[in-house]
Order: structure tokens, then sequence, then C-alpha cells
């Protein structure tokens, strides 16, 4: 976990999940972001995704919650 004054950074946790299926799943964030239209995905593909990472020991550098 990184903490600054106005910003926590910390791992993505399981009851990040349905925030970041909403997330990923809105036309507008993803254009927003620069991304493409998303494809539609499951929350049960997202927690199964997470689990299995998990599972292998993978270190999630990149995504955090702020």
């Amino acid at each position: 976990m990184l903490k600054g004054l106005r910003v926590t950074l910390r791992s993505i946790e399981r009851e990040d999940l349905p925030v970041l299926w909403a997330f990923n799943n809105d036309l507008e964030v993803e254009l927003a972001s620069g991304g493409d239209p998303p494809i539609p995905q499951s929350l049960a593909r997202l927690q199964a995704r997470f689990e299995e990472s998990l599972r292998h020991g993978e270190r999630d550098g990149t995504h955090f919650a702020i």
C-alpha cells in the first residue's frame, strides 16, 4: 500500500470486484479512458479470474484501488 496526504493506492481486493466490474462494463468510462468500447464481462468471470490469479500466486503489480 502507498499512502499519501490525499490518496492511498492499494491492491485490488475481492470486495472491489463489483465496482471494478461496473467500470469495466461502462461505455462512458471506457471511452473516456481512451479504451475501446467494452466487451461485456460477467461478474462471475471477473471473480474467477481474480481467484485464479490468487491460486497461482501472481502479483498484481499494475492494478490498484485508489
